[in-house]
């Protein structure tokens, strides 16, 4: 698969907003995103392209000496359920 870049805004107000989330193809769906302490919490519900409901829930914090961005996610899918951990090193 080719490189892609994929940009999503978020409004981090605890409301309700349409997003456009990544995917072949991009799909729209409705995502709730806020600040719980220092950890952002986005909550995303809609449906796949093949019309099954999806659930998925992205936490992203920073490691205790900042070097790293963690983001956890779970996912609710037609075909079952997922949990990713996901570390991103801080680069020089």
């Amino acid at each position: 698969m080719p490189d892609s870049k994929i940009t999503t805004d978020l409004v981090t107000d605890g409301q309700e907003h349409e997003i456009l989330a990544p995917g072949l193809p991009a799909t729209k769906m409705k995502a709730i995103a806020e600040w719980q302490g220092g950890t952002l919490v986005v909550t995303a519900t809609g449906r796949d392209f093949m019309g099954t409901s999806s659930k998925t829930m992205r936490r992203y914090y920073l490691s205790d000496d900042a070097s790293q961005l963690i983001e956890l996610v779970e996912g609710q899918y037609g075909f079952g359920e997922t949990a990713l951990r996901l570390v991103f090193d801080k680069q020089p």
